[in-house]
């Protein structure tokens, strides 16, 4: 099953216009025709199953059959170091998304080696993520300048952070029944600064076993804790 991805103000009742690159890459590249089948999201909990009634150059219309509407559990906030590595920045977004982060805030931290991310670039990724995993909400991704401006807005959601010192006799799990925002730092991990702002805020520190682990698959372990 292929799922594209229209904004909500491309739905009008019961029609739905794909258009740009979803739909170019639809008929051009997946060859949609007149009378097909097609899946879209709008990015915030809404699927639709449709028939294309039009497939132009640069767009389709879409008529829709059914409306799915997946709510949300609750938010999970996954609260990022910029890493140096463009690469591995740009996993650590797109397994975020199919884990089920809802948003992804990038921070610039203590130990940043970069202060400059291309935000449009990383949000495309997020959106391949979410049509990858079949997901219905579309996450927004932010950058602060600091770990204190990116979490200043949540300082009433629950903190979570993962170190590598802290030593735990049990796998704890998390039940997102209500709104999490999960901290990774980047490489070098967080400053003691950064650490003891989270401590003010009431963090709660947990392991992710006995190893060290690269920033990237910390999100990935951290974020699995969740369901």
């Amino acid at each position: 099953m292929n799922l594209f991805y229209a904004p909500p103000e491309q739905v009008q009742g019961r029609t739905l216009t794909l258009a740009g690159d979803e739909a170019r890459h639809a008929s051009k590249v997946l060859r949609y025709q007149v009378g097909d089948a097609i899946f879209i999201t709008d990015g915030v909990g809404n699927q639709y199953e449709g028939r294309v009634e039009v497939a132009g150059k640069n767009d389709l219309q879409v008529s829709i059959l059914h409306k799915h509407f997946t709510p949300k559990p609750g938010e999970l906030i996954l609260v990022l170091g910029v890493l140096k590595n463009r690469q591995r920045l740009e996993f650590a977004i797109e397994k975020a998304v199919e884990i089920g982060s809802t948003k992804i805030i990038l921070f610039k931290s203590d130990h940043s080696e970069r202060s400059k991310v291309n935000v449009d670039r990383l949000q495309t990724i997020a959106g391949s993520a979410m049509k990858q995993s079949l997901r219905s909400y579309l996450p927004a991704i932010q950058y602060h300048h600091s770990l204190e401006d990116a979490i200043g807005d949540y300082k009433n959601m629950s903190l979570i952070t993962a170190h590598e010192k802290q030593k735990n006799e049990t796998l704890e799990i998390f039940k997102l029944d209500t709104d999490y925002l999960a901290l990774v730092g980047p490489e070098g991990g967080f400053s003691e600064d950064e650490m003891q702002l989270m401590k003010d805020n009431k963090a709660r520190i947990i392991s992710l076993g006995d190893h060290r682990l690269r920033a990237e698959t910390a999100v990935v372990a951290l974020l699995s804790r969740f369901y």
